[in-house]
């Protein structure tokens, strides 16, 4: 299985004769090639997708907090006021 892939980084042209490997061991080694950095390019897109998910919940989180203290902020004002117009 490795062999093909190794054989399939050589560079073959048209006219090059192929003691070693077939055409179809060729594409064999290819696509295993390609199913190789599909899977290493997976891991960090999987980390991406996590760290979205994540900033994702935490933004709602915080937005609920500061409309929570902006809430309270507006009574606390207007309970100063509400102390000033009784002195």
């Amino acid at each position: 299985m490795e062999d093909y892939k190794k054989e399939s980084r050589k560079n073959y042209t048209s006219g090059t004769y192929q003691k070693n490997a077939t055409n179809e061991q060729l594409q064999v080694g290819c696509l295993q090639r390609i199913a190789d950095s599909l899977e290493k390019i997976e891991e960090p897109y999987k980390k991406l997708i996590e760290e979205n998910q994540w900033l994702s919940k935490r933004y709602r989180e915080v937005n609920i907090e500061n409309e929570g203290l902006r809430h309270s902020i507006r009574g606390y004002k207007a309970a100063i006021t509400r102390m000033k117009n009784k002195l």
